[in-house]
């Protein structure tokens, strides 16, 4: 996310300093273009626009045009503040260690705390000097470097999900295949003990002389004479 640049503490056609509009009590309006963003007092705003409905910027290269549509009213402290509290967020996006990370070293704290607000006064105090550059560029391959942390947790995060759920399908499908095996012995068993009640029955009878080979093999026998003492 882009944060605007704070506009210069000057108005950018009569050069009017910070401190002689706050002497003088003037509103500034600055330019809402993303590549100017610089300030022009309400005087020289009106003196421009009696002679024409737009002017070019003097502290832009040519072809930056500004008309009323292309500014807004904002005093030079509300600028700032708003400029401050948006540098302020992304520089504690990437300086986000706590105390606890210090342990016991307490001026390991408070230095980490002084380097932070450096930070970002520089960038909201000094935008268009070389420091200024420096620190702002600090800051977005800090948020780059974060943001490839975050991705690459995020994909070992799917990928973890993607074993869990490999896993836990595995086990389901073993699981599955248990009971399916159980149920089939049990399928079978139960249709082995019909049959061996039967040649029982038969034998008892006297219409056969014996179970057959193949149910005494099986054991359905004792499986029967389980179930009998069960009552089933």
């Amino acid at each position: 996310m882009d944060v605007s640049p704070p506009p210069p503490k000057i108005c950018a056609i009569c050069q009017t300093s910070s401190a002689d509009a706050h002497a003088q009590n003037l509103t500034f309006k600055t330019s809402k273009i993303p590549s100017c963003y610089h300030l022009f007092c309400l005087p020289c705003l009106k003196q421009k626009f009696s002679k024409s409905g737009a002017f070019p910027c003097p502290s832009c290269p040519p072809g930056t045009f500004l008309n009323p549509a292309k500014l807004t009213s904002n005093s030079v402290d509300t600028l700032y503040c708003s400029t401050d509290a948006s540098w302020r967020s992304r520089v504690l996006g990437v300086y986000n260690k706590r105390e606890s990370d210090f342990s016991s070293d307490l001026k390991g704290w408070n230095d980490y705390l002084e380097e932070v607000e450096d930070i970002i006064y520089t960038i909201c105090n000094e935008y268009y000097t070389e420091e200024g550059l420096k620190a702002r560029s600090k800051i977005k391959n800090l948020e780059l470097k974060l943001d490839s942390n975050i991705i690459t947790r995020q994909l070992e995060i799917e990928e973890d999900q993607r074993r869990y759920k490999d896993e836990v399908e595995s086990e389901k499908m073993e699981q599955w295949k248990k009971r399916n095996v159980r149920d089939r012995v049990l399928e079978e068993t139960g249709r082995l003990i019909k049959e061996w009640r039967k040649e029982r029955n038969e034998v008892e009878l006297g219409e056969r002389d014996g179970v057959s080979e193949r149910l005494v093999e099986a054991k359905v026998s004792e499986v029967g004479a389980s179930e009998a003492r069960m009552g089933r």
